[in-house]
């Protein structure tokens, strides 16, 4: 009787320690998965900032395709400023960097810009326009560069 009772001691902690076994690989894998799927979220979430502001200049420009734009320089830009008119208006959408953000502002086509009221679309200290041919805008910001097709652009003013 005493061999029978040690024989299921050692069956009943053999039987424990598979189960332990197989409980703590679930447990690493788990948790392992779980470190893996918010490295992989971070990677998308980053990637989806790194190409929102891009997304933003490119629908803006095509959304207003058939209103006038133009770039000039303004004293209180740090870059040069795309300037897109309404249609038969004197005012219009103004997207420009300062202070190291990307910022638009609504106003007077002619009038004086207002930095630090106008909306911060987000950071980027980099913000080129080059009309590559009469029909071919390419804008360069920190993250690269894109190519638009415009359809009322005029050399400035």
């Amino acid at each position: 009787m005493k061999q029978r009772s040690q024989h299921q001691l050692s069956s009943s902690l053999y039987t424990l320690g598979i189960v332990t076994l197989f409980l703590g690989g679930f447990l690493l894998l788990v948790v392992f998965g779980a470190a893996s799927y918010r490295n992989i979220t971070l990677s998308q979430s980053e990637n989806n900032h790194v190409r929102e502001l891009q997304s933003y200049l490119l629908t803006t420009i095509q959304s207003n395709k058939l209103n006038k734009m133009y770039l000039k320089e303004a004293e209180e830009a740090d870059s040069k400023v795309l300037y897109i008119e309404d249609i038969d208006s004197t005012y219009g959408f103004r997207i420009y960097n300062y202070q190291g953000n990307l910022v638009e502002d609504y106003g007077e086509m002619n009038g004086k810009l207002y930095p630090k009221d106008a909306n911060v679309l987000g950071e980027n200290s980099t913000l080129n326009f080059e009309l590559v041919n009469p029909e071919l805008l390419k804008i360069t910001t920190d993250l690269g560069s894109i190519y638009v097709k415009v359809y009322r652009f005029e050399k400035g003013q």
